[in-house]
């Protein structure tokens, strides 16, 4: 979900030139996870565009549409719009689903049409690996905003500094469901150090090799054959780290 308002450019109240940055990270993401599904939303005042694309990594339709993308909006209409992107959202038990919020404004709807926490809490249907990560661009993110995600249960939110833009596949942002393509090299959204554990349907085929994250990675240790598509759960404690707002346990679906 995307802010197109001017000041993503840097025109108006914006402070940085940040949307090409946003856009590359945007493509680069997609490329190395590989999405079956990418929905992407642009907004301003209100909900502007809402495209969906089946599995976009390196097509010509995902390249074209990100090159067509343009911030030139007037306003942030932050509630009005996430809550308009949400409410449609379905398939909790079938699919694992992570919003993305990026904007370098605060919620300025003169209307006041939804609160931060209604906006949160219009995602009904999802599933327990179902995240949000709210992506504050060099900017704070407001108190009600704070206090809507630290009542979630599956939203969390990230300050970064002026200019710069986080690797959404970076630790505390990422899927909730990692392919496991090399069991001796799975890379997960954690940082350095953190302990983590594994729950799996037979620990007598799948088990961590390590209990810790070194180089971005954990090693699993794999004993005879795991059937295609079979899923584990890794987890990992709540941790806190500077930008942070309401960071939760973490919990991936590893298939």
């Amino acid at each position: 979900m995307l802010d197109t308002s001017g000041s993503m450019r840097g025109i108006g109240d914006g402070q940085a030139d940040i949307f090409g940055q946003v856009r590359t990270e945007l493509n680069r993401y997609v490329r190395v996870t590989r999405p079956d599904r990418v929905e992407l939303l642009t907004f301003d005042a209100g909900l502007r565009t809402r495209r969906g694309f089946d599995r976009p990594a390196g097509t010509a339709q995902w390249n074209t549409a990100l090159q067509g993308l343009r911030a030139d909006g007037n306003n942030t209409y932050l509630y009005r719009s996430l809550r308009a992107a949400l409410e449609p959202l379905t398939g909790g038990t079938q699919y694992v689903t992570t919003v993305f919020v990026l904007t370098d404004g605060i919620d300025n709807d003169t209307a006041r049409s939804f609160t931060a926490a209604q906006a949160l809490a219009a995602f009904r249907e999802r599933g327990p690996f179902d995240r949000l990560h709210y992506v504050a661009l060099g900017t704070g993110i407001p108190a009600e905003a704070r206090q809507a995600l630290a009542a979630s249960t599956y939203a969390d939110g990230l300050t970064v500094p002026l200019g710069q833009v986080p690797r959404l596949d970076g630790p505390g942002l990422g899927s909730g469901l990692l392919r496991v393509e090399d069991a001796a090299a799975l890379r997960v959204p954690l940082a350095d150090g953190t302990r983590v554990t594994l729950a799996t349907p037979d620990a007598r085929t799948l088990r961590l090799a390590e209990d810790v994250v070194a180089g971005g990675q954990v090693r699993l240790q794999q004993t005879g054959r795991v059937p295609y598509g079979a899923a584990a759960v890794l987890c990992a404690p709540r941790t806190t780290a500077p930008g942070r707002v309401a960071p939760g346990p973490s919990a991936c679906c590893c298939a």
